[in-house]
C-alpha cells in the first residue's frame, strides 16, 4: 500500500479527543496533509469535533475497523497499555510485502526503550532510510521534553563533536 502523493494519504488518530490528539488534527492540517479519521473510546464515538478541517465526526475504536480500512499512518494518542494491547497488530502488515502495512506512531511511553522499535525525533533520527533498517511499521518517540531538549542539543553535538553531559530538570503538573 503506497500512496502517490501527501494529499492521498488515509490517516487515522487514535486517542483524537484527547489533548495529544488534537494538537495532531492541527498538526496535520497546518502541514497540509489530508483530514484524518479520529477514533476514540465507544463514551465518544459519535462526537463531533470541530476542527480546521471542518466537523469531523469520532468513531468508535475496533481493530477490525482501523485494520480494514487501511491506513497508511496511524497515530495513537493513548495510554502506554493500550499501545501495548495493540500497536503491534495494527503496525503489522496487511499481506505478505513488508511494505504493506501502515506507519504506526506511538506517543505513549511503552515502546521507548524496546530495542527493536525505532525512537525517532524527526528532525534529528527521522530519515526514512534508518526508519526502514528497523524492519518495524511501528515507531516510538520520546516524551515530550525529551524531544524539545533534543532539539535544542543535537546541532550543538553535531558542532562540537559531542556532548559531555547535560543536566536537564523538568517539572510536569
Amino acid at each position: 500500500m503506497k500512496a502517490a502523493s501527501k494529499s492521498e494519504l488515509k490517516i487515522a488518530i487514535i486517542g483524537a479527543t484527547g489533548a495529544v490528539g488534537l494538537e495532531i488534527v492541527k498538526v496535520l492540517y497546518k502541514r497540509q496533509y489530508p483530514a484524518p479519521v479520529l477514533f476514540a473510546s465507544h463514551r465518544s464515538a459519535g462526537k463531533e469535533i470541530e476542527t480546521d478541517f471542518g466537523t469531523l465526526i469520532v468513531q468508535e475504536f475496533t481493530l477490525d475497523r482501523v485494520r480494514g480500512d487501511q491506513y497508511d499512518a496511524i497515530f495513537l494518542a493513548v495510554s502506554g497499555g493500550f499501545s501495548l494491547k495493540f500497536g503491534r497488530e495494527l503496525a503489522a502488515n496487511y499481506n505478505e510485502s513488508e511494505e504493506d502495512g501502515p506507519w504506526v506512531i506511538d506517543n505513549s511511553s511503552a515502546f521507548r526503550l524496546d530495542d527493536s522499535i525505532p525512537l525517532v525525533v524527526p528532525e534529528i533520527n527521522g530519515e526514512k532510510e534508518q526508519i526502514e533498517k528497523s524492519k518495524s511499521r511501528l515507531i516510538a518517540n520520546p516524551n515530550c521534553t525529551t524531544a524539545i531538549a533534543a532539539m535544542v542539543l543535537w546541532p550543538i553535538h553535531c558542532a562540537y563533536g559531542g556532548i559531555q553531559k547535560c543536566i536537564v530538570s523538568t517539572y510536569q503538573a
